[in-house]
């Protein structure tokens, strides 16, 4: 018994010894490492459309990097605004030990529209691939491509109602576009005292949101209409175009007088 504890001993001191040499960022390193390459893709320039999202967008490929060390190496797909130096990258894709990706329509369009970008504007981006092996090692990048990207539209728009933009007749609701989760835009007239509310669906069984719901930032251009039983929010600023700007997530209200 007692041979038998020293050899178990003497695996766990092996074991740990070895554990150690792995995590020394300096014991195999190589002294540079060289950046891999992302190659370039056929085109410059792409319209996604809905009809195509279950299409190959195209296929990412990269060359490996040899960071002088028998472990895994994950790549990752960042994507970014031309221009910005990668100070804000969005991550497309993440890859462990794999040099290429094959991404659908759809699921470059979700990455796309996943940053911040409008649907149905054409926007100029840039891509790269990351290069690590944890946390303790400085990554690897490799060299950029940018492309002009016009994506279609995911997001399902809500709608108002409402004398403010129309009347309260659901055939005659405003729609508010979608452009990102939660997220909803329109540029439409707006008229002094006039009141309105939000719905799902233009149909008066559809789910709402009045002033009862936004308890984040709201404009100054719009009050709770508390002489009715509905939380009707009543349009304060002058008739004219403006452009509204709704956050069901953070529960706010923007509006930018467009022309009066």
């Amino acid at each position: 018994m007692k041979k038998y504890n020293i050899i178990i001993a003497f695996i766990l001191i092996l074991a740990t010894f070895m554990s150690c040499e792995d995590d020394d960022p300096t014991a195999v390193l190589l002294d540079n490492i060289a950046s891999n390459t992302l190659q370039a893709l056929p085109n410059s320039e792409y319209v996604l459309l809905e009809e195509n999202e279950t299409d190959t967008f195209d296929i990412f490929s990269w060359s490996a990097v040899d960071f002088g060390v028998t472990t895994p190496v994950t790549y990752t797909l960042e994507l970014d605004t031309a221009g910005n130096e990668f100070a804000d990258p969005s991550i497309v894709t993440t890859l462990i030990n794999e040099l290429t990706d094959t991404l659908t329509v759809k699921e470059f369009n979700t990455a796309f529209l996943n940053y911040g970008f409008k649907p149905e504007l054409k926007a100029s981006i840039e891509l790269r691939v990351k290069a690590t092996i944890g946390s303790n090692f400085d990554p690897v990048y490799t060299n950029t491509i940018s492309l002009d990207v016009t994506a279609f539209n995911a997001f399902d728009p809500i709608y108002m109602i409402g004398t403010a933009v129309s009347d309260w007749v659901p055939e005659q609701a405003v729609e508010v576009t979608g452009i990102a989760a939660q997220l909803y835009e329109v540029t439409t007239e707006f008229t002094n005292g006039g009141h309105f509310r939000f719905f799902s669906e233009p149909s008066w069984s559809a789910d709402q949101w009045g002033y009862d719901y936004f308890t984040g930032e709201v404009t100054n251009l719009l009050a709770p209409e508390e002489s009715h039983d509905d939380p009707n929010y009543r349009f304060e600023g002058e008739t004219g175009n403006y452009r509204i700007t709704v956050d069901l997530d953070e529960k706010s209200i923007e509006m930018v007088l467009v022309t009066k």
